[in-house]
This record gives C-alpha cells, sequence and structure tokens, in this order.
C-alpha cells in the first residue's frame, strides 16, 4: 500500500513528458562529437561548360577548373582539336585563392558548333610537378572528367511550324524627290552666276580706250598722256603741295613708260641713278639727249620724293613733250602691219 503512491507518480511524469513531446517542446538530443573534416587534395580538377544545349554556330565555354597547392606547378593545357566543334580562343584567367589556401587556376577554350547532336568534350589530361620527399620536382597528371552539349538545327522539323510566319507583302516606299532637290539647287546657282557675271562685265569699264594705247607707237601714247595733263589742269599754279606731287608722280610714269617702250630697258623698275648710269654705255643717246633725260628725272625725283616747293609750270610738260619728239622714231611698213594686222588685211583687199 505504501508504494502505489510512488507508482502513481511515475506514471503521472510519464504522461507529462508525452504530452509536451506532442505539443512540440523541446527535444533533447544528445550528439556525437564531430569528426575531423577529410584532408583535401593536393590537385583536383572540375569541368564546367557554359551552356549546355544551343543552336548550331553558337559558342560556348569550356573550362578547366584545376585547384592545386601553393607548391605544385601546373602546365597550362593545350588543346588541339575537338571533334564537332571549333576552337575560337583560349585563354588563362587570373589566379584565385580558396578558403583553404589553395590556388585555383581557370583555363577557358572557347568554342563554336559545327555538328548538330549530342558532342561529346573529350576527357583531357592536365600535366603537373609536385614536390618529393627529396624536395625534387616530380611530374604528375590528372584528368578532367568529360561532358557533353546537346546542338540543335535551326532548321523547324516537319509538322512543329507553329512558330513560322509567313513572309510580310511587300511596301511601296514613298518617292525619292532628292534629285529634284539638287536639281533646283544647282539651277538657282547657274542662275546666280550668269547673273553676277552679267552685272560684272556692265560694271567693268570698256577696255576699247586700253586695247586701241596697246597699238600705239610709244611717242603718240606719251604725247596723248601729255596732252591730257595738260587738259586735266590748265592751270598748274593753283595746285597746291599735294596735288602738285601726285601730278609729277603723273609725269615721271608717262617719262619712264616712254623711255621703257622706246629703248626696251626696265625704267619704270629702275631708279634714276640707275638709268643714267646705263644710259651712258648705249650708243643711242648722244650727250644732249643723255643730259636732258638726266635733268628731267633729277627734276620729278626733286618733286616726289624731296618734297621741293617748286609750281608745275608748262616747260616742264614741253621738256618732257621735246624730248619724245627728238627721240621718236619713224614708223616703218612693217611695224605699222605687226600693229594692226586688220589695217593691212583692209589694204590688201
Amino acid at each position: 500500500m505504501k508504494q502505489r503512491p510512488r507508482t502513481l507518480l511515475a506514471v503521472l511524469v510519464a504522461a507529462l513528458l508525452q504530452i509536451v513531446a506532442s505539443l512540440g517542446g523541446p527535444e533533447i538530443a544528445f550528439s556525437a562529437p564531430a569528426s575531423p573534416p577529410a584532408p583535401q587534395s593536393p590537385v583536383s580538377v572540375t569541368v564546367d561548360v557554359s551552356p549546355k544545349e544551343g543552336l548550331l554556330g553558337d559558342l560556348f565555354m569550356w573550362t578547366l577548373k584545376v585547384q592545386r597547392d601553393a607548391d605544385i606547378a601546373i602546365i597550362p593545357p593545350s588543346v588541339e582539336s575537338v571533334d564537332g566543334f571549333d576552337i575560337v580562343n583560349q585563354t588563362r584567367l587570373p589566379d584565385k585563392t580558396s578558403d583553404r589556401g589553395q590556388i585555383l587556376e581557370s583555363y577557358q577554350i572557347q568554342l563554336r558548333a559545327d555538328r548538330i547532336g549530342e558532342l561529346v568534350l573529350p576527357e583531357q589530361s592536365i600535366q603537373f610537378e609536385a614536390p618529393a620527399s627529396s624536395g625534387e620536382m616530380v611530374p604528375g597528371q590528372i584528368s578532367a572528367p568529360a561532358s557533353s552539349v546537346s546542338i540543335q538545327s535551326l532548321l523547324q522539323l516537319q509538322g512543329d511550324a507553329n512558330d513560322i510566319r509567313d513572309i510580310k507583302p511587300l511596301r511601296h516606299a514613298p518617292p525619292d524627290y532628292t534629285w529634284a532637290y539638287y536639281s533646283l539647287l544647282a539651277l538657282a546657282l547657274l542662275g546666280w552666276a550668269f547673273y553676277w557675271l552679267r552685272q560684272r562685265r556692265r560694271a567693268a569699264p570698256p577696255e576699247t580706250a586700253s586695247a586701241v594705247e596697246d597699238f600705239l607707237p610709244p611717242d603718240e601714247e606719251a604725247l596723248r598722256a601729255l596732252e591730257q595733263v595738260r587738259k586735266d589742269h590748265p592751270e598748274p599754279k593753283a595746285c597746291n603741295a599735294i596735288e602738285l606731287r601726285q601730278l609729277y608722280f603723273t609725269l615721271s610714269e608717262i617719262f619712264r613708260r616712254y623711255l621703257e617702250k622706246r629703248f626696251d630697258f626696265p625704267a619704270l623698275d629702275w631708279t634714276s641713278e640707275e638709268i643714267i648710269k646705263w644710259s651712258e654705255s648705249d650708243q643711242r643717246f648722244d650727250p644732249a639727249t643723255h643730259s636732258q633725260m638726266s635733268r628731267l628725272l633729277k627734276r620729278t625725283d626733286l618733286i616726289k620724293f624731296a618734297r621741293a616747293q617748286a609750281p608745275l609750270t608748262s616747260d616742264d610738260l614741253e621738256a618732257i613733250r621735246s624730248f619724245v619728239i627728238q627721240t621718236r622714231t619713224a614708223p616703218t611698213l612693217e611695224s605699222v602691219q605687226e600693229k594692226r594686222p586688220s589695217a593691212t588685211m583692209a589694204d590688201s583687199s
């Protein structure tokens, strides 16, 4: 009778534990001691292919990953050919270090599929050198497992043409008026050029007088120019200093042009001293003519450059006119025919 309370208490405790366990209470477990980690291999290799399937002509990346200890040297693999693929490129990625201190080397081979079906990337042997107990490097070899790629054709199978759409109808392009725009622009430019040339020709001075002067002998050209100076300045004494210098520049140019055309030397480009020195050795200049020419050159230079105050008198015009008349030559029949061919043609007719 004294043992019944103890028995009843044990039953109640067991029932309470069962209820707690059924309600999801904390479960007491005893775990065994953890086993030590498995030792890692000094060198291992894995293979990765991306993508696993594709179409004919697609590019695939075949990666060989070698994980090694720091004292092991890997000889980089070189793939010569792969059946069903064209090798596009082979590269080595930068090395990485794993959590356990090993070095990860990755070699990528880029392939292009040139055949359909299940193509196999064969097993690859990778050479390496590892240190022996004696300290020498011993050659070794490890194999990368083979893998496969599924290549499909670009053509659709018969009866499976749900996604093939018919060719769209032709669309008529709008007319191209570019040629018309360029043609109108070209016509406008031609019209403007014609108008500009016509206006320029109208504004240009007539060339009749200059053309006639080209056929005049030097003496007649000089006498006409001197007569024009006389008409333009009927009262020379009324000229101021500026007008006087301009007039003597004109007289000097008339005189030098006559010397240049009459005696055939560059009088317009030479200085007065050069002209005087050159004429001393020319037999066409007698002493009187040489002296008169020298005086006229020095007289015009004195007023042009030294700005000497001297009025323009008829003596200067007459002196130049007298020099022209004295040194002029009588025109011959040949010179007249050369200068005026139209006149000779009229005479012959």
